[in-house]
Order: C-alpha cells, then sequence, then structure tokens
C-alpha cells in the first residue's frame, strides 16, 4: 500500500479543487468565446458575399459602406493581433484616421508593410479588408472604368470571404 505524505495529500486537493473550480468555467468560458468568434466572422463573411453580390450586379458601392466595413474589420482583427493592432494605430492613429491620413495617401506601401508582417489570418482578413478600398467605383468616371473598378473590387470581396472563411475553420470546436 502506498502511503501518501501530508504535503503529496495537500497538493493532490489542491490541484483537484482547482481543477473542479478553476478550469471548467473557463473552458466553458473559451467554448462561448469560440462560439461568439464564429458568429461574428460568419455575420462578416455573409456582409462581405452580401456587398460581392451587389457589386457583381452593377451596383456602385459606396465610400461610406465600404469605409465603415473597411474600419469594423481593421478593429475586429487587430483586437486579437498585437502587431496588427500597433500597425493600425501606430503614432497614435485611430482606424479611421489611419484610413484617412495614412493609407489613403500610401496605400501601395502599407499594403507592403502589412504583408511583412506575416501571413497571420487576423492580416490576410484585414488585408483583404484594405484592398476592396483600393477599387471602389468612381461614379464619375466612364462606364468601362466603373466596371473594372467593380470587377476588381468583387474579386477582393472574394477574397475577404475565403479570408473570413478560413478564420472560421480555423476555430477550434
Amino acid at each position: 500500500m502506498l502511503i501518501l505524505g501530508l504535503p503529496f495529500r495537500r497538493a493532490l486537493c489542491g490541484a483537484l479543487l482547482l481543477l473542479a473550480t478553476g478550469f471548467a468555467p473557463a473552458a466553458a468560458q473559451d467554448s462561448v468565446d469560440r462560439d461568439e468568434a464564429r458568429q461574428e466572422l460568419t455575420a462578416d463573411m455573409a456582409k462581405a458575399g452580401d456587398l460581392r453580390r451587389q457589386t457583381e450586379q452593377g451596383r456602385n458601392l459606396s465610400e461610406m459602406r465600404l469605409g465603415l466595413f473597411a474600419i469594423h474589420l481593421l478593429n475586429e482583427m487587430s483586437r486579437d493581433d498585437a502587431a496588427l493592432y500597433g500597425f493600425v494605430h501606430r503614432d497614435d492613429h485611430s482606424t479611421t484616421g489611419y484610413l484617412e491620413e495614412v493609407f489613403q495617401y500610401h496605400s501601395a506601401e502599407e499594403m507592403v508593410t502589412l504583408d511583412a508582417l506575416g501571413a497571420d489570418p487576423h492580416r490576410r482578413v484585414a488585408r483583404c479588408a484594405l484592398e476592396m478600398l483600393l477599387h471602389i467605383p468612381n461614379g464619375d468616371e466612364p462606364a468601362e472604368a466603373q466596371a473594372g473598378d467593380r470587377r476588381e473590387l468583387a474579386a477582393a470581396l472574394a477574397r475577404l470571404e475565403a479570408a473570413l472563411k478560413a478564420m472560421i475553420d480555423g476555430i477550434i470546436a
């Protein structure tokens, strides 16, 4: 018969108590967090799909509508990615400030810098969100130019849908 010493029994009881009271709720919370993340990403993917279909049907989407969606996605993605957060919010920019003061004037350089951060799923979604902003049709341009912009926007939105789907698929059940 194995006789366990008092220190070992106390440690074992403490571990069992911690396991019974500490880990189970955390595991349940992790499950709730994963479900919420899945729901948010699924809603974002559906919105990207709706925007893509509207674009494919010949509708010019507004800069405001696409910009607000990009802001939402950048905020959502940078919430869980410190490097992406630092990229967007450097120099104390808000997400809107980043888009208006940095990305609008230096989009090519910003895409290269974002790519250099690595191919993390959050960064792929952020890149696709920024890319869609590069192809917003201008109603003052000739119809042929607008059609080309819509094709490029639809392709960017399809890549965004795929990046969001990959994130959803990556969430452990």
